[in-house]
């Protein structure tokens, strides 16, 4: 499954209706932990909605640690470095709402005690289509894949679409496929 809506009302389904996901108990906790590791696995790249899951990811390890032991600090300690690796992990990959989730990560630090020296200007300097130009070393049907969800984003993205073909160009070579793209690029941005 690979749809961040359907993710999304699954994991919330969970939350709501399974009591040990609900009551966060240890066996509970594990299974949510598993779902939502799933989920990222799935669509935690999407660039545009992917941003959902991973909120709704550190919502959930927020409930947990509300429901700890205030004197319990060990574990406390614990759970509050877990919901900052959750960040770390999410913006480490390009996505939609970069910015936001850096100020959301600012702001959840703020309210533990810590400050973070980190501007907008931090993010400027990346291109949107960065993630893109990384993967493209990998596996072609994966890189493919991820430029027709781009493509799908920002469908009148002229540089996008001549990295795509280019891509194409160079590493599938098939007629049709390489044709269809140009189509469709076209098609999108007739100044091509």
């Amino acid at each position: 499954m690979q749809s961040v809506s359907l993710w999304c009302d699954y994991l919330s389904f969970i939350q709501k209706y399974d009591s040990s996901v609900h009551e966060c108990s240890p066996t509970g906790i594990s299974k949510a932990r598993d779902l939502f590791e799933r989920a990222l696995i799935a669509c935690g790249l999407h660039v545009a909605e992917g941003s959902k899951i991973w909120e709704a990811y550190r919502s959930y390890e927020e409930a947990i640690l509300n429901k700890m032991n205030e004197t319990d600090l060990e574990s406390r300690e614990k759970q509050v470095q877990r919901i900052r690796n959750l960040f770390h992990r999410q913006l480490s990959i390009p996505h939609g709402d970069l910015r936001s989730t850096l100020l959301t990560y600012k702001t959840w630090e703020a309210e533990h005690g810590n400050t973070l020296d980190v501007t907008n200007s931090t993010t400027d300097g990346i291109s949107p289509h960065a993630y893109l130009n990384f993967e493209q070393s990998g596996d072609p049907a994966r890189v493919k894949s991820l430029y027709e969800r781009a493509t799908t984003e920002f469908p009148i993205s002229g540089d996008l679409w001549m990295n795509y073909t280019d891509y194409l160009n160079r590493t599938l070579k098939t007629d049709k496929t390489l044709r269809d793209c140009f189509n469709r690029a076209t098609r999108n941005c007739p100044k091509l």
